[in-house]
């Protein structure tokens, strides 16, 4: 009971050290959180899980966080991305030529 330190790590190469090479040491994410009473989904996942629970999902997840995966997946986001500022912009310069331009 009462406070109990907490850290985030920020950096990504501490991140990958924690999370692949060292996870036997960090079983359970400090995270305590009764599912069965709460019954909400969000409090079923690999951070709140702990045990051979949060050893389980992770080697289900770990496939998913792949160095190549996350590089299709950004190189997917960040095209994407540029076309929804593209087509912001065109919708701004429309607005611009109907309220200012059309009506000078």
């Amino acid at each position: 009971m009462g406070i109990e330190p907490l850290l985030y790590v920020r950096d990504p190469k501490l991140v990958k050290q924690i999370s692949i090479k060292d996870s036997e040491h960090f079983i359970d994410s400090g995270f305590i959180m009764n599912t069965k009473e709460s019954g909400d989904i969000n409090d079923m996942g690999l951070a709140t899980a702990q045990g051979e629970v949060w050893k389980r999902a992770r080697g289900i997840l770990s496939p998913a966080m792949s160095s190549s995966r996350n590089i299709n997946v950004y190189r997917e986001t960040t095209k994407e991305a540029l076309k929804a500022v593209v087509e912001v912009r065109l919708v701004v310069w429309k607005l611009y030529q109907m309220f200012f331009l059309f009506n000078g």
